[in-house]
């Protein structure tokens, strides 16, 4: 997890008030700017960011020959029992002042939804604002962001073809929520989608 100033309480919002505590969810397929956008929020509130690569990391670490390397059924299990881990902590465990910033590549099936709901009851049990958006990107770029260097040190994919691949063949999961907010970050920068979040969690205009 990351974050700014260590959690010590919230900074405070351009009126000068404390922002509200908050579960943010970025959704999207991979190379849309989740894990960057999130910690453009982070900045701004303090959040811990909750990135789902941080949850695959202890296991993929274990393997060598990325991005080549088989990732097992059987590994997959262990990802889902760290997830769950991470997730009672901060249902359970966590102190109520902190804010989060989650990010997750959620393919259309039904474990998805839920995980999302599983994430939407979280927030409500800790009496935060719970905000889920979608990120989303033209392919070209998506494809152009894939082979970065910075992907490649967190165990990501780096390979164009097989990402364009992948892509093409996936449907990936969207809230049903009414007042979902959808960001195209194929030009607009990580502080900016951040502000529009934020403006949209705290119900308000960004100009």
């Amino acid at each position: 997890m990351t974050g700014s100033d260590q959690h010590q309480g919230h900074d405070d919002d351009v009126d000068g008030r404390p922002f509200p505590t908050s579960i943010i969810y970025l959704l999207g397929p991979p190379a849309v700017g989740k894990f960057t956008v999130a910690k453009a929020i982070a900045e701004i509130n303090g959040a811990a960011v909750v990135d789902n690569q941080l949850i695959n990391l202890p296991i993929f670490s274990l393997l060598t020959g990325w991005p080549d390397a088989e990732v097992t059924e059987g590994m997959w299990r262990e990802i889902d029992f760290v997830r769950d881990a991470v997730f009672r902590i901060i249902e359970e465990v966590a102190p109520r002042s902190v804010s989060y910033v989650l990010t997750n590549a959620l393919e259309e099936e039904p474990e998805a939804y839920v995980l999302y709901e599983r994430v939407k009851r979280i927030a409500a049990s800790r009496g935060s604002l719970f905000l889920p958006v979608v990120l989303m990107c033209e392919r070209e770029e998506q494809l152009r962001r894939i082979p970065d260097p910075s992907r490649t040190q967190r165990l990501k994919t780096d390979d164009r073809e097989r990402a364009k691949e992948y892509l093409e063949s996936t449907t990936f999961f969207t809230p049903g929520e009414e007042d979902l907010l959808t960001i195209d970050t194929t030009t607009m920068s990580p502080g900016r989608a951040a502000d529009l979040v934020m403006a949209r969690l705290l119900g308000r205009e960004v100009p």
